[in-house]
This record gives structure tokens, C-alpha cells and sequence, in this order.
């Protein structure tokens, strides 16, 4: 092969690389509460041999379970003891469907003896798209630590469950490769951060995080730089107001005058609901209302005491 096509394939395939590490890394909000939290290690090496021929995909091959069947049969033409070690693919369907125009599916395979023997080709990799498929032999390094267990297709319907987003990317390590242990990961970034941890080899579901609902969204984009943002207490004591208002809990309650107060996080969220007057507090209604006022929202702030009072008659 010419030395200068060469050093073409080596670019391209590092570019590839490059591209899916930086999808993987964006989808961990660290800030976000209820989203499920992962390690993400140092890149493994994965250096291009040879060169691709791109091909049609075969017409029926329209789900992510179907195209790992079509490539073992390929990457055991390229090594008789070829082992799948990771599946990557974008635009995936709770049933393993994909768009065959704008997805992309990738599957890496390993060779354990050709890793053994430390001076042969160890990988191999076929890339899924536009309708088209490749493989290319690929160095991988380090080399994988591969599972007895052999690589599995979890149904991804069962591992997302209900509330899951139309379209997600999937990315399913079955091997342990440097300080990357064997795992499944779902997950998307837009329009809403969300993710799932599975077991690669069993599907167990070990963490989930939640999409965020139309109003947390509609919060985060109208939320202010709360740098040097003064809480606004009569704002939060109006909000708080209607909130008891609206909440109910007077059916069962006493009746009477009451005094309450609710405390606020930096984020603006409610942290804490105190009774300060009144017989409300330990009651049914009380703890009702304690529940509804949990709900309340306010702006983002950084000086202030964070604290709104409400007085309320039944």
C-alpha cells in the first residue's frame, strides 16, 4: 500500500475516533440532578491498517441486532477467532431499528491470538453508513481483556423502559479495555440530557437519569446568570401564595390563620417548607401543603437569605 495512502486511512480512522470519544464525554452532566453518573477514562488507541472498501448493505438489514449478525460473518473473515468487543450506533430505535441514511453504526472485533502474538493486526472494524458498510483491520491498544461470557443484543426496549426518548445512541463495551469496563450505555444529549447503565452481558439496568419535563426545559433556557443575582422574596412569597391557593389542601385541613415558610437552594428550588404559625403543620393537610410547596420554583440567585413567608387563612 502507498506509503501516502496510508498516512490517508490512519487520519480518517483517527478522526472517526475522535468523533465518537467526544459524543460519549458529552453526554455526563455532572450538574444534573438525578442523572446517572459514570467514569469516563482515557481514550484507547485504535490505529487504521489497510484499506476499506466500501460496500451496499444488504436491503434487510435495517436493525443494530441484525447488522451484528451481518459482521460477525465478515470479521470472521478476516480472523477465525474474531471477538466482538464494542457496538457504537447513533439514531437508534427502542426497537434496534436505525436510519440507514443518517445513522451510523460501528462494531469493533479483536483477534486474542493475533493479541498474543504482539506483532499482528489485533482489530477490525466495520463502519455502518449512508446505506453503505466498510471493515478495516485497526491496532488496538491497550488490548482488550476480554469476558468468558460471549457478546450479547439486549433488548433495548426493556433497558430504556417508559418515558424513553424516540431516538438515542447506544454504546456497548464487552470487554475490558484499559480503565473501560464491560458496559451498555443509552443515552442522548439533545434535546434532553438522559442516560441509561446496563450490563452488557446480563442487560440488568444499574442507573438511570430521567428526561427533563417541558417546564424544568423551559426553566433552564429563561434561567439568568445568577452570578451576584439577588434573591427576589416577593416574588417567591407571591408564587408561594398561589401555590397554597391552588394546591387543596384545605378540604380536610383546620381552620384558621397559619404562617409558613419556605426556604430555597441557589438553584432556585425548594429545599425546605416550615410551619411558623398556626395548627396546620401536623396534620394530613399540612403535610399536603408541604408536599405542593416542595413543587415551587424561583429564578437563580446568589445574595439573599433564599427564604419566602406566606400567611394564609382556611
Amino acid at each position: 500500500m502507498p506509503q501516502d495512502a496510508r498516512g490517508k486511512t490512519f487520519v480518517a480512522g483517527a478522526l472517526v475516533l475522535v468523533a465518537a470519544v467526544v459524543v460519549v464525554v458529552l453526554v455526563w452532566p455532572a450538574d444534573e440532578q438525578g442523572a446517572a453518573s459514570a467514569v469516563v477514562s482515557s481514550a484507547p488507541v485504535e490505529r487504521v491498517e489497510g484499506e476499506s472498501r466500501t460496500q451496499p448493505l444488504p436491503p434487510d438489514r435495517t436493525t443494530v441486532e441484525s447488522v451484528m449478525a451481518f459482521s460477525a460473518g465478515h470479521a470472521r473473515g478476516w480472523r477465525d477467532d474474531a471477538q466482538l468487543t464494542r457496538l457504537y450506533a447513533t439514531g437508534v430505535r427502542a426497537d434496534g431499528s436505525f436510519d440507514r441514511e443518517s445513522s451510523e453504526v460501528q462494531l469493533v472485533y479483536f483477534s486474542p491470538e493475533a493479541t498474543r502474538s504482539h506483532g499482528e493486526i489485533n482489530g477490525w472494524r466495520m463502519t455502518v453508513r449512508q446505506g453503505m458498510f466498510d471493515g478495516v483491520a485497526i491496532w488496538l491498544h491497550p488490548a482488550p481483556e476480554p469476558d468468558e461470557r460471549p457478546a450479547r443484543w439486549c433488548s433495548l426496549r426493556d433497558v430504556v423502559g417508559e418515558g424513553a426518548p424516540d431516538r438515542f445512541t447506544i454504546d456497548t463495551h464487552w470487554a475490558q479495555r484499559g480503565a473501560q469496563a464491560p458496559a451498555l450505555l443509552v443515552f442522548t444529549t439533545t434535546p434532553t440530557r438522559w442516560v441509561v447503565v446496563a450490563d452488557p452481558f446480563t442487560c440488568a439496568v444499574h442507573d438511570r437519569s430521567r428526561p427533563r419535563t417541558e417546564q424544568e426545559d423551559e426553566e433552564v433556557a429563561n434561567a439568568p446568570d445568577a452570578s451576584g443575582v439577588q434573591f427576589d422574596a416577593r416574588t417567591a412569597s407571591q408564587r408561594v401564595t398561589a401555590k397554597i391557593a391552588a394546591a387543596g389542601c384545605e378540604r380536610d385541613g383546620p381552620k384558621g390563620a397559619a404562617t409558613v415558610q419556605v426556604v430555597f437552594g441557589k438553584d432556585g428550588r425548594a429545599t425546605q417548607v416550615d410551619f411558623l404559625a398556626g395548627s396546620v403543620g401536623d396534620t394530613a393537610a399540612g403535610q399536603c401543603l408541604r408536599t405542593a410547596l416542595m413543587g415551587v420554583r424561583v429564578k437563580p440567585w446568589q445574595q439573599g437569605t433564599g427564604r419566602a413567608v406566606a400567611r394564609f387563612v382556611w
